[in-house]
């Protein structure tokens, strides 16, 4: 038995494979200090995190992840951010919603997702820049953290063949 199986079983009960054939493993991520520096809530604009971007596409390659946006932003003032995910070459597999997650038929509000990277959870690894209010996550530390957990959980769906 691996660390991660219960993860896995997850993924093989609610998740779907990509057009790949690849199972997908979804991941929760928050928009502002997370994929970001700053916030325009703060001053009126948005600084990329390119290291969150660079890590993300390293992720989606390598072990297939979903990525589900989970934002209280809405309407106008989701354009810009989904313009900069898109234009970092990040296609979303969902919008606080993970797309095949009522396949049971319960329709619940909360994100199914195996894991949620956010800079409000307990725990994340943050940087605490000089000269901003606010610390933003720490995507190095983040790869670091995930690498391990998604290449036991990739290995166990990559042996399940057919299902």
């Amino acid at each position: 038995m691996g660390r991660y199986d219960a993860y896995t079983d997850e993924i093989l009960f609610y998740g779907e494979r990509g057009e790949d054939g690849r199972w997908i493993i979804p991941i929760e991520v928050d928009f502002d200090f997370t994929m970001t520096k700053t916030s325009q809530w703060k001053d009126g604009k948005i600084e990329a995190n390119e290291v969150c971007f660079d890590v993300m596409r390293r992720l989606t390659e390598k072990y297939n992840v979903g990525w589900i946006l989970n934002t209280m932003r809405h309407d106008a003032i989701l354009e810009e951010p989904l313009k900069m995910i898109e234009g970092h070459g990040i296609k979303l597999y969902g919008i606080r919603r993970n797309p095949c997650q009522d396949k049971d038929g319960n329709n619940v509000p909360k994100i199914w997702a195996v894991f949620c990277i956010d800079d409000r959870n307990v725990g994340v690894p943050l940087v605490y820049e000089e000269g901003r209010y606010r610390p933003y996550v720490d995507w190095v530390k983040v790869e670091e953290l995930l690498t391990p957990m998604l290449d036991e959980i990739y290995m166990n769906l990559e042996k399940v063949k057919s299902v």
